[in-house]
């Protein structure tokens, strides 16, 4: 029996088609029509903020669209937000932007 090598073909194809998908979930959950969707989804992200503190560091693996990136970078931490999705990142930068908050 030998075992697959990092990059085979499915784990290529499952990449592969990650990269172009866009999750839109500022338009699903952050900016919802509906109060409580949009309630419940900021104050989940807001629930970090208690054990971090303004000059710490993270690391945002699978950032996605940017939300909990764009929410610690505006409490004043240094974040970085990383995802294999090309939409997502460019979403996140306009957030990111459009927040004014330096976050990469």
């Amino acid at each position: 029996m030998s075992a697959r090598p990092a990059g085979s073909g499915e784990t290529r194809a499952v990449k592969d088609a990650y990269f172009g998908y866009h999750d839109r979930i500022v338009n699903k959950r952050h900016n919802s029509p509906y109060w409580l969707r949009r309630y419940a989804h900021r104050h989940i992200h807001r629930q970090f903020l208690p054990h971090l503190h303004p000059s710490d560091r993270v690391l945002d693996a699978g950032c996605g669209e940017g939300i909990l990136t764009c929410t610690l970078a505006r409490a004043g931490l240094d974040v970085v937000g990383v995802d294999l999705s090309a939409p997502n990142i460019r979403r996140a930068g306009r957030m990111a932007e459009e927040w004014g908050v330096n976050a990469r």
